[in-house]
């Protein structure tokens, strides 16, 4: 579980008839005791002053002008124009609204009194605002397109995408109409289709900072990361002064994992915009990353200081609770974010990961309904499908607990389909015939040149669910070992693995562990890359966690995880998958010649001090007491096991499948099919496979 981040995709589209969108405008009036000019002087000055950028001089001499042309529809019309662009939305829109009775054959009165009500929050009148300006002229671009912005924020997300694609017909060279559209289709998860909207907007007009930075977020969705940071530079520098391009920037520096950097920008962001709400949560999902969760925690309590009624906020606060081991006042901070917006997935589904049996009969029903309503967003389903599924699971009625992660599963699987994820079993398989054959058994015996002589590293590595935050969890309770959790580090320095590439690596390691003597990585997916490691730091500590294949199987597939699986969300997938990765650590057992522990989950479960004793041992340092009483160390824990983790073993996790087995039949083919592959099978495994 993480807390949420805001991606601040902006809105845009706003419709100003056929004078395009108004300037910013500074100053300027009528001079005190100077003579007044006549009504159609003061008009046409008002004109130069908008032109000019003069807001101030604009409104002053349209009241004027007004005083005297108390019906003059397009006067009153430009007065709320101005208004609006210092800020005064509620003002504007009553100027509009009043223009709108005096000239009702105006059809830019009406759409852009639509956008003033949009900004409002009131869509259904901003709906029915452009309605009324389409009736008066059927082919204006710039009213479908905030009946489109209308329709959007109503959760209307088909019926908003036509009316932005008929506004691009009309005019295909409409940026902000392209905006609209990428916003629409990336909140109906076709992220790929959203950035080439985004994409067209900015090829339209290349000065549009707007454009620039949800393209960025977007790529940054689509795990192009590089593309992504050069679109949000760009449009840093178009807005310097543009709090959310600052923000989206910090979301990719966080992605590429320049955690300095994103924090940096969040700040900034914070600077830009006091009230920059989505920066203020951002900022404290980096603190959090960073670990320094009394920090994350204050920022998320500033958040909600400066919007108490901001259930992301809260919701993402008790994340951090519940990573910190505060587990009630967690929950509590669940229900709060409930309370805000009951329809906050996240939160339903973050508080049904929180412990067993915390979702009662009526937050069940209350999911359910949610489920059965029309325009839920993918990623709020599956989230709820997920909530639901874990309930029934703790519960032990087998079939309904089936039936939501299934799916949940299938939703997910479209969504990660949606952002570029797909899994290609043989491509997979590819990969790890590539990993083989670039790393013989005698590759590490060579000479390649000397690695790192640092006993710090530890990694610990496996599937994901395998119980390697158990094994963590061991290991860092005793006093000389820090856990840092998955840091994610490894994968980018394995192409070009040496020697030389291990400072920086270290480097963060060691300010992370405070001195310790030994600092545990524990990112799962690091088991493709143990030839590297081995490698670069020859004297690190691999510890290799091992559970039943179809329990572990299972327990991926009951998860909703972070990180992009999508190999996780098809039982047939699964198999592939783990046959796949057996293969590989049948290559490793040789390459590495007993230079790595194995761990085998259900030797844990069954003999906790024998197999602590065997991992400290292992560690090279003396025995700690500490290790048997992990459950109570208090450490933080970020992983999907966390209130497993904080109480003592238990053995209701072994052969967890057997409840499940009439439903399995596409994983346990999968994994029969793909054995064969496999040079030895140290697994204790049930023996239909």
């Amino acid at each position: 579980i993480l807390p949420s981040v805001a991606s601040n995709l902006l809105q845009s589209g706003v419709a100003w008839g056929s004078r395009g969108r108004p300037p910013h405008l500074e100053s300027g009036g009528h001079p005190p005791g100077a003579p007044r000019a006549s009504p159609e002087k003061l008009f046409e000055a008002a004109l130069a002053d908008l032109k000019a950028e003069r807001l101030e001089g604009a409104e002053n001499k349209l009241r004027d002008y007004l005083a005297v042309r108390a019906d003059h529809g397009e006067a009153f019309h430009l007065l709320g124009l101005a208004v609006y662009q210092m800020g005064r939305i509620e003002e504007a829109a009553e100027l509009i609204a009043r223009a709108a009775r005096l000239d009702a054959a105006n059809a830019a009165c009406h759409s852009n009194l639509g956008v003033a009500l949009n900004v409002l929050g009131r869509p259904q009148e901003g709906e029915a605002a452009c309605r009324r300006a389409l009736e008066i002229d059927a082919d204006n671009a710039e009213a479908q397109n905030n009946l489109g912005v209308a329709l959007n924020l109503q959760g209307r997300l088909e019926e908003a995408g036509r009316s932005f694609r008929w506004a691009i017909e009309q005019n295909p060279a409409y940026a902000e109409a392209h905006i609209n559209l990428g916003n629409v289709l990336r909140r109906q998860n076709k992220t790929a289709e959203a950035a080439d909207s985004y994409r067209r907007a900015s090829e339209i007009a290349p000065a549009n900072a707007t454009a620039w930075t949800n393209l960025g977020a977007a790529r940054r969705e689509l795990g192009e990361f590089e593309q992504a940071l050069a679109h949000c530079r760009r449009a840093v520098e178009l807005a310097p002064q543009s709090a959310e391009a600052r923000n989206n920037l910090g979301n990719v520096q966080m992605s590429l994992g320049d955690l300095a950097a994103a924090e940096d920008d969040f700040r900034r962001a914070i600077e830009l915009k006091p009230g920059n709400l989505e920066a203020r949560v951002n900022l404290g999902g980096v603190l959090f990353v960073l670990d320094r969760l009394g920090d994350a925690e204050a920022a998320y309590r500033q958040a909600l200081e400066a919007d108490p009624g901001s259930a992301t906020a809260c919701n993402s606060l008790g994340v951090t609770l519940l990573a910190a081991s505060r587990l009630d006042e967690a929950a509590a901070a669940f229900r709060r974010a409930l309370e805000l917006d009951p329809a906050l997935a996240e939160a339903w589904y973050n508080l049904a990961q929180s412990g067993p049996g915390v979702l009662n009969e009526g937050d069940v029903a209350a999911i359910e309904g949610r489920l059965k309503e029309d325009g839920l967003a993918g990623a709020d389903r599956i989230a709820l499908h997920f909530a639901l599924g874990e309930t029934h699971d703790c519960q032990g009625a087998a079939a309904p607990a089936f039936a939501h992660f299934q799916a949940g599963n299938q939703l997910r699987q479209a969504e990660l389909a949606g952002r570029g994820h797909v899994f290609d079993g043989a491509v997979f398989d590819a990969r790890i015939d590539e990993i083989i054959a670039a790393w013989p058994a005698d590759r590490l015996t060579r000479g390649e040149g000397e690695g790192s002589p640092s006993e710090l590293p530890v990694f610990i590595v496996g599937m994901p669910r395998s119980g390697t935050t158990l094994v963590e969890q061991i290991a860092a309770s005793h006093g000389e070992v820090f856990g840092a959790g998955e840091l994610d580090r490894i994968a980018p320095l394995a192409a070009k693995a040496g020697p030389a590439n291990a400072g920086d690596y270290l480097e963060r390691l060691g300010a992370l562990g405070g001195g310790a003597a030994r600092a545990v990585d524990k990112t799962p997916l690091n088991f493709l890359h143990l030839g590297p490691i081995a490698l670069m730091f020859p004297k690190a500590r691999l510890v290799h966690c091992r559970r039943d294949p179809l329990d572990v199987c299972l327990s991926c597939y009951f998860q909703n995880f972070v990180t992009p699986h999508p190999w996780s969300t098809d039982l047939a997938d699964l198999g592939r998958y783990f046959r796949a990765y057996e293969r590989l650590m049948d290559h490793w057992r040789q390459v590495l010649a007993g230079r790595m522990l194995e761990v085998d989950y259900a030797d844990v479960v069954g003999g906790l001090e024998g197999s602590a004793r065997r991992i400290v041992e292992y560690l090279g340092l003396p025995w700690d007491d500490a290790c048997l009483g992990f459950h109570e160390s208090g450490r933080p824990v970020k992983s999907a096991a966390n209130w497993q983790v904080r109480r003592p073993l238990y053995a209701s996790s072994l052969g967890r499948w057997r409840a499940y087995e009439e439903w399995l039949g596409p994983l346990i083919k999968s994994l029969q099919e793909n054995r064969a592959a496999v040079a030895s099978d140290p697994w204790r495994i049930h023996t239909t496979l």
